[in-house]
């Protein structure tokens, strides 16, 4: 995938802009403010769309950022080429994320592509989230850092590629489907499918048990029962017995509870006339009144009372509110310039503040700098020779140094022959003549007993010891002849040679001779004496040079970087700046851009509180009106209940005075009622619903009774009786317990064998997940081992490929990197020692993670095509490692789409000897 076009239709501070990008390399250059990072920006979000954090600080805050000033949505386009087919995305961001569109077109049929329409079609394109995007293919300005992510993305790309070539199967995601697969078996909340089986195991064992004891507890109740009914019979006979001793002891008291009777029934008499004359005193048209009406309508009153106070209250605060607000207008009136300003006023201001502190530090570097060439200059004037030698050198510095190089060779080289010169010295001429004039006898003499040999050979005659003397000597002359004339043919080629070196030293003698006059020459000019100073002169003339260039070459540096600073444009934007912030400090009467930001932020912060004080008001207007007509139909519906009971009062007080009167009567009318209640209970109570024969055959039935008991008084035998009674109730009451315990103890349990079944089928589940637990155990040991060795083949081909892009950018000083998981990097210099990338310069830092940001790239991306984006990527660099850099990427430019985003002109001016390259000004 590469990028075609950026079209920004209103995006940030650019509107209607169009820049078309080749496949290749491209350099987008711009100064400060001129778009780049508008660009970037629209790049990275169209692709993933925007980071939703929110922030007040407008820097920080990347959707309020790209809004165009005054408008509520940024749109724009981006086209691209991804794998030969032309894609469109047309992308609208608004002030929140719900309100951002995204549509992908295709580029040639104009048919919208579902598949990319969605926020992040990043992702699908390149197959990396916007975290990777970001350490990989997006190199910002100081941020070429690479960050691990929570989900370590690149690291799990790169291990699945290692892994099974390809992406989608990976160490991660195969944990990960274990780590699930154990979790659905069991977890550490015991809520796993083997955690319940447990647990349901646990249960069964349990309610195993528990029915095992309830058929214990059965036999025991059955037992309890039939003792129960036995004791109950008994307590059934005695109570009985009693009764019939108590009525046998009160035959004695009958005629005086006669008496009794007929005093107690008119005193009942007497207590229902009172009771009806308070009754009708109670009465009203909807019943009688009770304790439950009066507390209802005191209750009420309570209420109505306690809305009135409210009502009080709530007034009195929006009296208040009222008041607090006048305060603020007032105060607001002072401020009332401030609503002339935009809201982002205090950010417009703080932003030019910040900005004329940076064009002040840059004149004042303007001012060093200025200050350094000047100082440079005297420097250069210092170095100054008299004129006469300064030109005199400088014309012939060469010719000079020439002469000198050659005289010095010239010394040597007749020194050489100086030393050479004894062994040659013996070899002269008379020798030679000599040596001459011997080999010539002896040849002669060789030659006549040769012929005199022969002659005395050819006589037979002859042939004898003569003859054999006469070949020895001949042989014996021919044998120094040749002796001689090997010596002689030696001492002529001495002879040549010492000829030669003689004619060999004369020369050099007159060649010195000639180039000494030559430096005496040259002396003379420069008005020195002799050799020695000439060349004290050179060495100062040649130091001084070399002074002098390095100063020029500085003062080349200053000044280029003088030019690039823009003294003119710089002191022009300042005093812009500086009136802009004037007006507005004139405008509103501000002392400083501090006390501007406090009045904005007063004027703010009253407007704010005026706002909040006015809905304040609303609010307590609103609950007061509703509270009003709450207190109103209460009040109506309390008067007309008072007016049912015939109170007419109006007060509080008076109200509850009559309250108090009828409370006291309902209190009469109960008393009424207890005592009425307790006569006619009496009453009954002596009478018990009998007659006069009835009693007298009660008498009849203790003649016939066989009791033999021994109690003194009746009040004995009531509470001999009522302690039977309570042990009969107790009795009744155990026997229904044991009763109901026989019937229901198996009613909600089940039969014993189904338990022991179900718990036999849960053991074998059991047994089956454990197994299945124990199968993904051992999988995660052993994927995980793996994965460790894996890492062990795949971490030195990271470490290679970074250390090849290291070498590329250091010219081979640093060639061996290591790579750790967390992407921390560490060094080996070429003397073999260890170093930690924290240590060395931030040139040689950026330098390290622009190496591993390619490698990462290579590993993830392969041969396929990606634009590499960089922003101010080369700002720490020194001139030789940008340089280094640039050819690295332009090698890439085949299999790499580069971008490069700058405000330097070096990297633009280091790029133009590249025919090839679209530059792009802004």
């Amino acid at each position: 995938m590469f990028i075609k076009k950026i079209k920004l239709l209103k995006y940030g501070k650019l509107k209607d802009f169009n820049i078309d990008l080749d496949e290749g390399i491209n350099v987008i250059y711009g100064e400060n403010e001129a778009g780049k990072s508008t660009v970037q920006s629209f790049i990275s979000n169209s692709l993933y769309g925007i980071n939703n954090k929110r922030s007040k600080d407008i820097r920080q805050n990347n959707r309020a950022k790209l809004l165009p000033f005054g408008e509520g949505t940024a749109s724009g386009e981006i086209g691209l080429n991804i794998d030969g087919r032309s894609i469109i995305i047309s992308r609208t961001f608004g002030s929140t994320k719900k309100d951002d569109t995204v549509k992908a077109f295709d580029g040639i049929t104009g048919e919208e592509d579902s598949a990319l329409s969605f926020d992040s079609p990043g992702e699908k394109i390149l197959n990396i989230s916007r975290s990777s995007f970001n350490n990989t293919l997006f190199i910002n300005q100081l941020g070429s850092t690479v960050t691990k992510a929570k989900d370590d993305e690149i690291m799990t790309k790169i291990t699945a590629l290692f892994q099974a070539g390809d992406e989608e199967v990976s160490y991660d995601k195969s944990i990960a489907k274990l780590n699930d697969m154990k979790k659905f078996i069991t977890t550490s909340r015991k809520s796993g499918k083997l955690d319940m089986m447990r647990a349901r195991l646990s249960s069964l064992l349990e309610e195993k048990h528990k029915r095992m004891l309830l058929s214990q507890e059965n036999m025991d109740d059955e037992m309890k029962h039939i003792d129960l009914q036995e004791h109950r019979e008994f307590l059934l006979k005695e109570i009985k017995k009693l009764e019939l001793y108590k009525k046998y002891m009160k035959k004695t008291k009958l005629e005086k509870e006669y008496e009794d009777i007929i005093s107690y029934l008119k005193k009942s008499e007497q207590l229902k006339k009172e009771k009806e004359n308070v009754d009708k005193e109670l009465l009203y048209s909807e019943g009688e009144i009770t304790l439950s009406n009066i507390e209802d309508i005191k209750d009420e009153l309570d209420n109505i009372q306690e809305i009135k106070n409210m009502l009080d209250e709530k007034e009195s605060i929006k009296q208040k509110l009222i008041l607090e607000m006048h305060e603020k207008e007032s105060v607001i009136d002072n401020l009332a310039v401030f609503n002339d300003f935009p809201d982002d006023i205090e950010q417009k201001i703080i932003k030019v503040s910040i900005e004329n502190d940076e064009l002040k530090k840059r004149i004042a570097t303007i001012e060093e700098i200025k200050n350094s060439i000047l100082s440079i200059n005297r420097d250069l004037e210092k170095y100054n020779l008299s004129n006469e030698q300064n030109m005199y050198l400088k014309k012939r510095r060469y010719d000079i140094d020439e002469m000198l190089k050659e005289y010095e060779t010239e010394l040597r080289s007749l020194e050489s022959l100086m030393t050479n010169r004894v062994s040659c010295s013996n070899n002269t001429k008379s020798e030679v003549n000599k040596f001459t004039l011997i080999s010539r006898l002896l040849c002669a003499a060789a030659v006549s007993v040769s012929f005199i040999s022969i002659f005395i050979i050819s006589k037979k005659s002859l042939m004898n010891i003569l003859s054999v003397f006469m070949v020895i000597c001949s042989s014996s002359l021919l044998a120094a002849f040749s002796v001689v004339k090997r010596k002689l043919d030696k001492m002529k080629l001495d002879f040549v040679s010492v000829v030669a070196y003689e004619n060999s030293v004369k020369e050099k003698e007159e060649n010195i001779e000639l180039l000494e006059d030559n430096i005496d020459e040259i002396c003379s000019q420069l008005d020195i004496s002799d050799y020695k100073e000439l060349m004290i002169l050179l060495k100062k003339f040649d130091r001084i040079q070399i002074d002098i260039g390095v100063l020029n070459e500085k003062k080349r540096d200053k000044e280029n970087f003088l030019n690039s600073l823009d003294e003119s444009g710089t002191i022009l934007k300042l005093k812009e700046n500086q009136k802009a912030v004037q007006f507005l400090l004139n405008t509103t009467k501000s002392d400083s851009i501090e006390d501007f930001v406090d009045k904005f932020h007063e004027f703010s912060n009253i407007n704010t509180d005026i706002t909040l004080l006015g809905s304040k008001i609303d609010s307590v207007r609103r609950e007061a009106d509703r509270e009003k007509e709450i207190y109103n139909k209460k009040y109506e519906t309390l008067k007309n209940k008072l007016n049912n009971m015939r109170i007419y009062a109006e007060s509080y007080d008076d109200i509850m005075d009559s309250l108090a009167s009828i409370k006291e009567k309902i209190s009469l009318k109960q008393e009424l009622e207890i005592s009425l209640k307790n006569t006619v209970d009496t009453y009954n109570v002596l009478l018990q619903d009998r007659d006069i024969s009835q009693i007298e055959e009660e008498v009849k039935q203790f003649i016939d009774s066989d009791i033999s008991y021994s109690y003194e008084s009746e009040d004995e035998i009531e509470r001999e009786i009522k302690e039977k009674n309570n042990d009969l109730i107790e009795t009744e009451k155990n026997l229904k317990d044991v009763e109901n315990s026989i019937k229901n103890i198996f009613l909600t349990n089940r039969d014993l064998n189904v338990i022991e079944e179900e718990i036999l089928n849960i053991k074998e589940k059991i047994e089956i997940e454990e197994s299945n637990l124990c199968a993904i155990e051992t999988a995660m040991e052993v994927i995980t081992e793996s994965f460790k060795e894996m890492q062990k083949n795949f971490g030195p081909v990271i470490n290679k490929t970074v250390g090849k892009y290291m070498s590329e950018l250091t010219d081979d000083k640093y060639q061996k990197v290591k790579v750790s998981e967390n992407y921390s990097i560490t060094l080996r210099n070429n003397d073999d020692s260890l170093m930690q990338a924290e240590y060395l310069s931030n040139g040689t830092w950026d330098q390290i993670y622009l190496a591993l940001r390619l490698s990462f790239i290579d590993l993830i991306f392969g041969d396929t095509k990606v634009p590499i984006i960089l922003d101010e990527a080369f700002v720490q660099y020194d001139d030789k490692r940008m340089q280094k850099a640039l050819e690295l990427l332009y090698s890439m430019k085949e299999k790499r789409q580069i971008i490069i985003f700058t405000c330097q002109k070096r990297e633009v001016e280091y790029l133009k000897k590249y025919n090839d390259i679209n530059f792009i000004n802004l």
